[in-house]
């Protein structure tokens, strides 16, 4: 026998018994990693998620500032017993499930506008937190808690509790409802199965810029069907109801709310069909079932809706007065309307930035205020062009590749052309490089993207990197 042989073969054996259990021990390598990060507006302040080291299921919250990091909220250090874990309500559960949430403690949390007041949920509990020093207090609720926010203002505090939305002050005191179910199978202020799972919108209400009132999601599931789960390590549980809306099934009734907090409220009058230009196909369904995204800035309301064939999106403008709508962008597309992380949003100016192009194999945004620019494509760069732009190489011809000329193509801009004109592109990573700078342009049967350090065209639709991410509903 080979003694350098066996020395191997257990090296070989360790190391591979060494994975799998490094893998489950650290979450697939997520614990100790930093996340959910909260800048202050005058960027003195960062908070941020995370646990004490790569092995620790329990997720911390911490405060960076002056250059230093210092530990606001610790969970073990609020008295938890070993059974902490079983008073976390079932919609908490299921909106951990939902957004992948694999750790324990402080998993997400909330701030007010000037991230003076942090506020999140520990074990059904609302707890309160502030970044000028202090230790944790727990607030007294009328029950468990569910996605807990603060007022902009820091003054007030929402929360979900029992499927009605309730408020509370920051000291504690004045919890009451402001929208409660008017049915065993609604809620207020949650969101719905395919919102969170598909759509990854995982909020159900949105604070106004004043902390005077709230846009809030209402749910009724009650034309759902149901899925039972059992939880394979407590079998004297009885199952979980879920209401799960299958494919080709009805989806659950999501409707916006304006609720202000004196208890004043007013139904959001949202369209029910897409208008002229919807695209027709084998199946199509012009009706809103989905409610994407949803905001509220100085503007007022911004909500974004899509069919239930996800063949158009509308971008609609709320009139917190009245609660009716306007519209202010349309997509549409034949085959789905993809949905971009971000998007849509308004700048500071009011002008709407929304994706440019609607298809699922596209990337790039677009301004309404925005300049449209041309430019041409090639293997070698590929820049945007400004019209009366003196740079030579804004009025250089189209080169080709493969003996196939490449189209203009418009891509959004910031205000200065010049300066963007002679911005070269293929400098950069492609996931680096600014939003207006990079993109995927239909090209008869092929997708193609001129990305990398290395200068190099990357390749055709079937490219691992230029694969479609879908995002959206499947049912």
């Amino acid at each position: 026998m080979n003694p350098t042989n066996d020395a191997t073969a257990d090296d070989t054996t360790q190391n591979t018994d060494g994975f799998p259990g490094q893998f489950g021990r650290t979450h697939r390598f997520s614990l100790g990693v930093p996340r959910g990060f909260t800048v202050s507006p005058d960027g003195a302040r960062v908070l941020f998620l995370r646990s004490t080291s790569g092995t620790d299921p329990v997720s911390r919250l911490w405060l960076y500032e002056d250059g230093a990091e210092r530990l606001l909220a610790d969970p073990l250090g609020a008295g938890r017993g070993d059974t902490a874990g079983d008073r976390v309500p079932p919609e908490e559960l299921v909106r951990r499930e939902r957004a992948g949430e694999t750790s324990s403690g402080v998993v997400s949390y909330a701030t007010d506008a000037q991230v003076r007041l942090a506020a999140f949920a520990l074990d059904g509990g609302l707890r309160v937190v502030r970044t000028d020093g202090g230790p944790p207090r727990r607030i007294r609720t009328a029950g468990p808690v569910v996605d807990p926010r603060p007022s902009p203002d820091g003054t007030l505090i929402a929360y979900v509790s029992g499927g009605a939305l309730r408020v509370v002050t920051a000291e504690g005191t004045d919890d009451r409802v402001l929208a409660a179910p008017d049915g065993d199978r609604v809620t207020y202020g949650l969101s719905d199965h395919v919102s969170a799972e598909s759509i990854h919108r995982s909020r159900g209400y949105w604070w106004s810029p004043g902390s005077d009132a709230l846009l809030v999601a209402r749910v009724d599931t009650s034309m759902v069907r149901r899925r039972y789960i059992s939880d394979p390590a407590h079998p004297e549980r009885p199952p979980r109801e879920m209401a799960y809306p299958a494919a080709g099934t009805a989806n659950a009734g999501v409707s916006l709310h304006l609720v202000r907090v004196s208890g004043e409220r007013l139904a959001v009058r949202l369209p029910r069909e897409a208008e002229t230009g919807h695209p027709e196909g084998v199946w199509t369904d012009p009706s809103f079932e989905y409610v994407v995204s949803a905001a509220w800035d100085g503007y007022g309301p911004l909500v974004s809706v899509q069919t239930r064939d996800q063949r158009s999106v509308y971008v609609l403008a709320v009139d917190p007065g009245t609660g009716g709508t306007r519209v202010l962008s349309r997509a549409h597309d034949r085959a789905w309307v993809a949905l971009r992380p971000g998007t849509p949003l308004r700048l500071p100016s009011g002008a709407l930035v929304v994706p440019a192009r609607p298809g699922g194999d596209s990337r790039g945004w677009r301004s309404t205020v925005w300049r449209r620019l041309w430019g041409w494509r090639s293997a070698r760069w590929s820049e945007p062009t400004a019209t009366g732009c003196s740079s030579p190489r804004a009025r250089s011809r189209p080169r080709s590749m493969s003996g196939r000329t490449r189209r203009r193509h418009p891509v959004a801009a910031p205000p200065s052309p010049c300066a963007s004109a002679r911005h070269p592109v293929c400098t950069q990573p492609w996931s680096a490089a600014p939003p207006w700078c990079w993109t995927a342009e239909p090209l008869r049967d092929r997708r193609s993207l001129c990305c990398g350090t290395d200068r190099r065209w990357a390749g055709s639709r079937s490219s691992p990197r230029l694969r479609s991410s879908y995002r959206g509903p499947r049912h």
